[in-house]
């Protein structure tokens, strides 16, 4: 009975708990679904016309408008409706405002960001554009806040999880948008930093490792098919070979490459922190002025119970008195007179009240919020903060008494940091693992999901003897479930255009008109380059200028907003009007040179960097694709693209007359004699360190070539351009495999374009093992059963990078060890900066087989024998086939498929919130290419398959019809609850397209979702 009567009470509570969570389940549901678009959605909006947005079963639009304003407006909206959160974060990232939204943990992301001034840079690039340009950006910028506007309560997901509302969308955001993605496909950003590393510790030794792009290779350019050479192919003799190592010990004990663990690096734990805090920061706290209490916001400062006095007694620092110019500060005194934004100097001595209170202003709020914060004994942050506070108290009073000037801002704000990356005190770098421009780079890179550094695209035309055009491009970026890439239909009386826009801008970087096509490729200009200073005193107020004369720094301050955080306050430093950022590099001031051959025994640094870039030039590359989407013929492209400076692409054309070309475009800096732009340089020696530019007109173009063909793969343009495009280009291998393929083709159809965006041949691998194979085969004897088994399945390999392959599993271990048996011993700790760009340490190994007794091959780490190119082959073999095995966890060579590991991960770029992951993360895809093939799946040479570079985009013109096919590597939305936001993915990773007309009018595959009603 008792039971009966358990169970009838236990059963409701049962049945309302399962309700409750049924409730729960469905309005977590219905919040998560609610900013999936209707079906149909009518906007009534004063717009010039009446608009319509159709869309296809993948979600690509078709925009008819009557008029042309009205189309950009719908185009607008359109992007805020499937991209808005990827938009919003590509502008706060631009911007330098992430810590505002995420939290201090992004402080030294803003600050690297401000350094290169973007949002201003758009700003004079929309006040400059043209009319109609500025007309188009304001109904476009009026169509995103549109959406906004009409969707506050139903916005993405991840906008409730930031806590945090749109910005509005300026009509100059379009150009924060083009210099974002300009600094995104910038490779020198990261490898001018990490090259000068590497010669910092080598000398210029190290810049051996930067080969040039081989003569013998294909040039976009380039007007006839040229017939490749091949290096002759040399074995060293056996007695070299036994001299190195015990033949017969070999199997058993084969030397090791020796690990540099030399590599010395200070963290701050939370302990040490504390005792930074005590022993820096007690002594301010118990220092008193005059004997009156300091006071913020009327009340006295109380630290630990005690009002904060200043007394008459000097500062004590470290348990040494320091006095101040032999004057202890004093209370009072009439401030500065601060007219403008210029730096003023001041001696000490005088009006020290503005000093005090920047101090007061400064060290108040971060003494309250660390006594009142109950984490405050576990908060690194706290003590990183008020350290920061200390450094900036010691700099601007414990000074030499013969050193008596300091800038004081003209801005009565608390001086808390001076130096972007390394806060510093009393001119020693307080530096942790994070503060080197490498590392913020690097941490930035993360944030981006920009972990690879081919980011490029292929681009070609063709016209086969059969009258036949096809163009074709495809564009190697980072993979992540954010989709950069968008396919619209833009109908209206000026535009007809099927293409490929970034949201954020509207413009089709790829695509067709009813005339012509077009496409391009990263045209890999080196865009940017540093240069380093020199001062003269250790007060570094005053810098060495181009005319050895010596000139002032200007500072203004600026403010970080910090989420859960009190506002950030820094000095930004400008030397001749460009941002300072810092980092170390050595400077033999007795040669006046930098990088000097002896610099471990040199003691001298300096830390002050700037930069030249060319996005930092005004200019209009949106009202340049406008014009290109009107364009009727050659003539009119070339117009357009002519004003396209920054970043530099490769445009590729063809149009229904059977006419096809190529012309490189961008602001290509032409540098001083003997600038280095692979490397940091030093200022002070260069009247002009940029003379000036190769205006985007005058770079030579290719129309209707010999050859029948145009294509670029970020290889080099041309011969007689070749000192002064870039320092670094991509493997030759894609630009080899299309000749392959383009050669001989009588009738090149769409799907002869179908074939080659999807080819996974790797022309790289066949010229490498072509190269080491001899060594391979010569000392088999040297190799284990199961070595000669993946020995013999490496030589009868296809060199295609296919998924089911073992032999490319084989040789994409292989290629990663022998690497870093040639490189990793000289380089330390730098390796991996140095093979951040896999193409760079992968073309020198190419060119290095030529010369096996190479000093890079030698282990500088064993003192008693001297390696060559044969040992490092065998080790590396042996090394790879071990890791091989303990990867598979078998050592049953035929289980090794390469797409077990070489696998896609598609994450949210922009997911800061690891809880969203159960409905954004859709696991691994297995995929085949690599670095070197058409169908590009990079990774990184230190952690072998793990996709970081893909293609993501791939859309064909065939002329000669009225189609196009695209296709993006995900879905139109990045709104992980829409059906449209990866419904393109298994289409694209089985090579397929979405086929699309040219015609005006829609047919019947499409339905109208968003119908614009004037007011």
């Amino acid at each position: 009975m008792k039971y009966i009567i358990k169970s009838k009470i236990v059963a409701p509570s049962i049945i309302t708990f399962i309700v409750v969570i049924i409730f729960f389940i469905v309005f977590i549901g219905k919040l998560t679904f609610i900013s999936v678009p209707d079906e149909y959605t009518e906007v009534i909006s004063n717009i010039p016309a009446e608009t319509s947005i159709y869309a296809n079963t993948l979600g690509i639009p078709h925009i008819i408008s009557d008029d042309d304003n009205a189309m950009f407006f719908a185009l607008g909206y359109f992007h805020a409706r499937e991209r808005l959160f990827s938009m919003q974060q590509a502008k706060i990232i631009s911007q330098g405002r992430m810590a505002e939204h995420y939290g201090s943990e992004y402080i030294d992301i803003d600050i690297f960001m401000r350094a290169f001034r973007i949002d201003s840079i758009a700003d004079k690039c929309y006040q400059n554009a043209d009319n109609r340009t500025q007309i188009i950006l304001k109904y476009y910028a009026d169509g995103v806040n549109q959406y906004v506007a009409d969707n506050k309560n139903r916005l993405p997901i991840e906008f409730a999880a930031a806590n945090f509302i749109p910005d509005e969308w300026r009509p100059k955001d379009c150009f924060v948008m083009a210099r974002y993605w300009s600094f995104v496909l910038s490779n020198n950003i990261f490898t001018d930093i990490a090259a000068s590393n590497i010669v910092n510790k080598l000398g210029l030794k190290g810049l051996e490792l930067y080969p040039k792009y081989p003569e013998n290779a294909p040039y976009i350019l380039d007007d006839k098919i040229l017939q490749f050479k091949e290096d002759t192919i040399r074995l060293i003799d056996t007695i070299l070979v036994d001299t190195i190592f015990d033949i017969a010990s070999f199997n058993t004990e084969m030397p090791k490459q020796v690990q540099n663990d030399n590599a010395s690096s200070t963290y701050y734990d939370e302990f040490t922190s504390a005792s930074l805090l005590t022993r820096g920061l007690a002594p301010v706290l118990n220092t008193k002025f005059g004997g009156q209490p300091l006071k913020f916001g009327g009340q006295p400062l109380k630290f630990g119970g005690q009002p904060l006095n200043f007394g008459g007694n000097p500062l004590k620092l470290g348990g040494t008195t320091t006095e101040f110019y032999r004057n202890p500060l004093k209370f009072g005194g009439n401030p500065p007179n601060i007219s403008g934004n210029k730096t003023h100097y001041y001696n000490l001595n005088e009006n020290n009240n503005v000093l005090l209170s920047n101090l007061t202003r400064g060290l108040a709020p971060v003494i309250d919020f660390a006594r009142n914060n109950k984490d405050f004994a576990r908060n690194g942050n706290v003590f990183a903060r008020i350290y920061n506070v200390f450094a900036r108290i010691y700099n601007v009073f414990a000074r030499d008494d013969n050193k008596n000037n300091h800038p004081v801002s003209a801005i009565a704000l608390p001086p808390l940091h001076r130096g972007e990356l390394f806060p510093s005190c009393g001119g020693v770098g307080v530096v942790n693992a994070r503060d080197n421009i490498e590392n913020v780079i690097s941490k930035l890179y993360d944030i981006l999901n920009r972990q690879g550094a081919n980011l490029g695209s292929n681009s070609w035309a063709v016209s086969s003897e059969n009258g036949n055009i096809v163009l074709a491009s495809d564009s190697h970026l980072p993979i992540n479930l954010n989709p950069y890439w968008m396919p619209v239909h833009l109908t209206s009386p000026s535009y007809n255009v099927i293409g490929i826009c970034l949201p954020g801008m509207p413009i089709c970087l790829m695509g067709r008109n009813d005339n012509i096509s077009w496409g391009n490729a990263n045209m890999l200009i080196d865009d940017i380059d540093y240069f380093v200073h020199k001062f003269k005193d250790d007060s570094k107020t005053e810098y060495l200028n181009s005319k050895t004369e010596y000139s002032k720094i200007a500072s203004l301050v600026d403010t970080l907003k910090v989420k859960g955080a009190l506002d950030y306050y820094f000095y930004q430093d400008f030397i001749d009007g460009n941002a300072v950022l810092k980092d170390k590099y050595i400077i033999d001031l007795k040669e006046n040179t930098l990088f000097p051959n002896n610099n471990q025994n040199t003691k001298d640094a300096s830390n002050y960097l700037t930069y030249n870039w060319t996005g930092s030039y005004v200019s209009n590359e949106i009202g340049a694709i406008l014009d290109v989407m009107k364009g009727r013929d050659w003539k009119d492209f070339i117009a357009g693209v002519n004003n396209w400076h920054s970043p530099g692409l490769v445009f590729t054309y063809a149009d229904i007359k059977g006419n096809i070309g190529a012309a490189p475009r961008g602001l290509i800096p032409i540098r001083a004699k003997d600038l280095d732009p692979r490397i940091v340089n030093p200022y002070w020696k260069y009247e002009n360190t940029w003379i000036g530019f190769i205006r985007p007109s005058e770079i030579p173009t290719s129309y209707n070539p010999t050859k029948q063909f145009v294509f670029t793969a970020n290889n080099n343009i041309s011969r007689e351009l070749n000192s002064y495009v870039a320092s670094s280009y991509s493997l030759e291998s894609r630009a080899k495999r299309f000749y392959e393929l383009a050669t001989n083709i009588s009738e090149y159809t769409f799907r002869d374009a179908q074939i080659g965006q999807n080819d996974i041949i790797s022309v790289y691998a066949k010229d490498l093992i072509k190269k080491i194979a001899p060594a391979l085969k010569h000392y088999n004897n040297l190799l284990t059963k199961n070595e000669n088994i993946a020995h013999k399945i490496l030589l009868d390999w296809n060199y295609a990078m296919d998924k089911k392959s073992v032999g490319a599993s084989i040789f994409a271990m292989f290629l990663s060890k022998i690497i870093e048996n040639t490189f990793a011993d000289e380089l330390g700790d730098l390796y991996d900066l140095y093979i951040h760009n896999p193409n760079i340490p992968m073309q020198k190994l190419l060119q290095l087989c030529s010369e096996p007794t190479s000093e890079w091959f030698n282990n500088v780490q064993t003192k008693d024998r001297t390696e060559h190119l044969n040992y490092i082959v065998i080790t590396s073999f042996k090394d790879a086939i071990a890791e091989l095995t303990k990867l598979y966890h078998t050592d049953n060579i035929n289980k090794w498929e390469y797409g077990k590991f070489h696998t896609a991960h598609y994450i949210r770029s922009y997911n800061y919130f690891p809880s969203l992951n159960i409905y954004t993360d859709i696991g691994k895809v297995s995929i085949g290419g690599c670095i070197g093939t058409l169908n590009c799946g990079e990774w990184s040479l230190s952690s072998p398959f793990n996709v970081n570079v893909a293609t993501t985009m791939r859309f064909i013109s065939d002329m000669s019809s009225d189609y196009c096919y695209a296709i993006i590597s995900r879905g139109i939305s990045d709104n992980a609850m829409s059906l449209h936001s990866s419904n393109q993915h298994n289409l694209f990773n089985i090579g397929e397209y979405n086929t699309l007309s040219i015609s005006r009018s829609v047919d019947n595959m499409f339905k109208l979702e968003v119908k614009f009603v004037k007011k």
